[in-house]
């Protein structure tokens, strides 16, 4: 896990699976909305998460373009985590998975 610019952060798992990838971002969600705060209870922490897989975005540059769209629309649906699907060029939520929008690239 690095930082990778103002409030967003990068984490890069090594010989995982998509599916273990979301299942530790859901995870990390979870705690994080699960914080509270003495000085301001009502305060809530959320976050993001863009997914994509190295073998399919061919750079890394590309990887990081691909998993940041895929960030954004997950903010944009409130769905929390998004992977980005390279065959169809589109995004799919981890709530909506078969009925994702298509994302322009």
């Amino acid at each position: 896990m690095f930082r990778y610019g103002g409030d967003e952060f990068c984490l890069l798992f090594h010989n995982n699976n998509m599916a273990a990838a979301i299942g530790t971002c859901q995870q990390l969600r979870q705690q994080l909305n699960a914080l509270t705060f003495d000085e301001c209870p009502e305060l809530k922490l959320t976050a993001s998460f863009g997914l994509d897989t190295y073998a399919d975005s061919i750079t890394a540059s590309r990887l990081f373009i691909n998993a940041d769209k895929a960030m954004y629309q997950a903010k944009k649906l409130e769905s929390g985590i998004c992977v980005y699907s390279p065959a169809g060029q589109n995004v799919q939520s981890e709530t909506t998975l078969s009925s994702a929008p298509k994302l322009d690239v």
